[in-house]
């Protein structure tokens, strides 16, 4: 896991004084560690009046991806759900 420090434009209804984005660095992220802000990115907000610090945490673990059969199970419960009046014709063509 890690996370992602940005010094961007904070100002949406100015046009920004220089580049939108001034500088990204992606560091590990730890639990501890999440609210202690890069030195590099403080200095650059406080040189720079109008810039703002942000950041993004990235997951690097792999996405779960719902095989076919799970995603027409699921969809055939939400449709009997939502209109229990045809429930047995919604089963019978999607063979639930």
């Amino acid at each position: 896991m890690r996370a992602k420090w940005t010094v961007r434009w904070g100002n949406p209804y100015r046009i920004p004084t220089g580049p939108r984005v001034l500088k990204e660095i992606v560091v590990p992220w730890d639990k501890g560690d999440c609210k202690k802000v890069p030195a590099e990115i403080a200095e650059l907000v406080d040189k720079n009046p109008g810039y703002v610090i942000g950041w993004d945490y990235i997951d690097d673990r792999p996405r779960r991806k719902w095989s076919e059969e799970a995603k027409r199970n699921a969809r055939i419960k939400r449709l009997c759900r939502k209109y229990p009046l045809f429930e047995k014709e919604i089963k019978a063509r999607y063979g639930g």
